[in-house]
């Protein structure tokens, strides 16, 4: 698959339709406070939350520095894999880099079919299922769906460590989902172009490069910084 991408050091909103459009909950979902809570991190980069998308169809499978989503309106179909690594220092700064790409429509055809069949909706979210352990060290799913006018908002920690039988349908689900969209491929493009010496990008893991090569890349990333906030300031 040929990666096409536009690199976004700041937020850009990318909006489906001028007015949002109107939903209701599902009760097989997350509460809504998860919903509220989840629309608060999306908003600093500008994001569009789905439950108020103009698309026919949505949905949105995402986890800690990654989003996978795609939408169809109107029998045309369009997605993207973004992703998001935090600086680290001697913690995380407030400095993120992401990139998001574009996925061919025939590729958010196939996520939308396997969504569709998968299964998906007669899994309700982890909080009403009898035997779904929680814990902190494992990665935590969110799938986000949006079908005329009926929103669900589920969330799922770590399903290869259930013992429940709807821990199946979803690890199959994000495993099927990673390889539609040719993940490992678009992640390792991504983490090339970091320009910090050390990273997250799961949350869980860090990466450490102080290479000089790093080095460049993070003093560039950094003047451009300056330069977009500084242009802001002249325009205020």
């Amino acid at each position: 698959m040929k990666l096409v991408y536009t690199l976004l050091l700041f937020c850009t909103a990318f909006c489906h339709g001028q007015d949002a459009a109107a939903y209701t909950f599902t009760p097989d979902s997350d509460t809504a406070l998860s919903v509220t809570y989840k629309n608060q991190r999306i908003a600093q980069f500008g994001f569009e939350p789905i439950e108020t998308s103009r698309a026919d169809y949505a949905v949105r499978l995402s986890w800690y520095g990654t989003r996978i989503e795609a939408y169809r309106n109107l029998g045309q179909s369009w997605g993207f894999v973004t992703l998001i690594a935090d600086e680290i220092e001697e913690s995380r700064t407030e400095r993120k880099f992401w990139m998001q790409f574009s996925l061919p429509p025939e590729v958010a055809d196939e996520i939308i079919s396997l969504t569709d069949g998968s299964g998906l909706e007669s899994v309700p979210s982890q909080n009403k299922i009898k035997g779904w352990k929680d814990g902190f060290d494992g990665r935590t799913y969110i799938i986000e769906t949006k079908n005329e006018g009926q929103y669900s908002f589920k969330t799922y920690w770590s399903p290869e460590l259930q013992d429940v039988p709807e821990a199946k349908i979803i690890n199959q689900y994000t495993e099927l989902v990673r390889t539609l969209c040719n993940y490992k491929k678009i992640a390792g493009h991504f983490e090339a172009l970091i320009p910090f010496f050390a990273y997250t990008i799961d949350g869980l893991t860090i990466t450490a490069r102080p290479t000089s090569e790093a080095v460049e890349k993070r003093q560039k990333y950094l003047e451009e910084r300056q330069a977009i906030l500084r242009q802001g300031q002249t325009k205020n």
